[in-house]
């Protein structure tokens, strides 16, 4: 097994093993191993903020997902449909046990709603 030099980047989750000896006669050793794990950091989407009129639907996300507040609070579903002028956060977590928090992203919604004056009654234009 090839020996780890100090500093070594380790990318990977695997075992390492510690030995040592005295070098002494009689040459004493012990041995100890322990698992690194390496976990995943995601980093959420930064969709661009949009204009939309009437309405616009929230299109899927390559990581993360869309929220009402930051830090993941107030989850809203991809293909809901935003009628109102709005800010959104997107927030992406890894889901283990210690959670890694990333930044989360603001996504402004502006919402045109276009009414019509025909004949005297006021006609919202779908």
């Amino acid at each position: 097994m090839d020996q780890l030099q100090q500093g070594t980047v380790i990318s990977t989750s695997q075992t390492l093993y510690v030995y040592a000896e005295t070098a002494t006669t009689p040459n004493c050793s012990s041995e100890n191993s322990f698992d690194v794990t390496i976990n995943y950091t995601p980093v959420a989407d930064a969709p661009a903020n949009v204009t939309a009129c009437e309405f616009y639907i929230l299109p899927s996300l390559t990581e993360g997902g869309y929220f009402t507040a930051p830090g993941g609070i107030g989850p809203i579903a991809t293909g809901t449909s935003i009628d109102t002028t709005q800010t959104l956060y997107v927030y992406a977590e890894t889901g283990l046990h210690l959670t890694v928090l990333v930044k989360t992203h603001l996504l402004y919604i502006l919402i045109h709603v276009i009414v019509a004056l025909i004949s005297g009654a006021m006609v919202r234009i779908i």
